[in-house]
């Protein structure tokens, strides 16, 4: 009898002592916590303004052509274009993919600018033409539209852009070895003096 008594003392004697001990114990820091960063691919800028277009029209103002380096891919995100005349006029536009490159006209190739100065160098070539190239062998057109071209005089209006964003469910606009191209095209001659029309392309490799 008298030693369970002093069980039950001894019992709740040490659950007293516990529970004064959590009572003035530090409470745990709370670490926070992060997400890890998404994986991005290296990205790439490629932009000319100004391109001075031939009234004659029919030709592939700018084309981005894939790389030569082995087991590079070029995957294209977004083409944006946007342009002025001395006469207000619309034309239409097309986004061609080739599976031959262009020959020939005249064209400068633009500065591969990456968006993380750690990149390696980009590998994609994209040339813009001010003389028609003769154009390769069309895959076939994958974007159509008519791009609006307000006086030179103006505010510029909106500019045409094209996406290719994994995250609405598409594909990237894929460019696999030199022979294949995507090129902005303009399929028919301009109603008045060529335009000067500003364009840009964003693509990872």
């Amino acid at each position: 009898m008298i030693a369970s008594r002093i069980r039950n003392l001894l019992t709740a004697a040490s659950a007293a002592v516990m529970l004064a001990a959590a009572s003035v114990a530090p409470a745990k820091a709370q670490v926070p916590s992060f997400a890890s960063p998404p994986l991005q691919r290296p990205t790439f800028h490629a932009a000319i303004n100004g391109l001075a277009l031939p009234q004659t029209g029919v030709l592939d103002a700018l084309c981005i052509q894939g790389s030569a380096t082995a087991n590079k891919i070029v995957r294209v995100k977004r083409i944006e274009i946007s342009g002025v005349d001395t006469t207000a006029q619309s034309a239409g536009l097309s986004l061609v993919l080739r599976s031959v490159a262009d020959t020939g006209g005249t064209s400068t190739v633009l500065t591969n600018v990456a968006a993380d100065q750690t990149n390696v160098a980009g590998t994609a070539i994209v040339r813009a033409y001010t003389v028609a190239p003769t154009p390769g062998t069309a895959i076939g057109t994958i974007r159509a539209a008519q791009l609006t071209l307000p006086l030179t005089t103006s505010v510029p209006n909106i500019p045409l852009v094209w996406t290719f964003d994994p995250a609405l469910l598409q594909q990237d606009l894929v460019l696999r070895g030199t022979a294949q191209s995507a090129c902005l095209n303009f399929p028919a001659a301009f109603a008045t003096a060529g335009p000067n029309v500003n364009i840009d392309v964003t693509w990872t490799e």
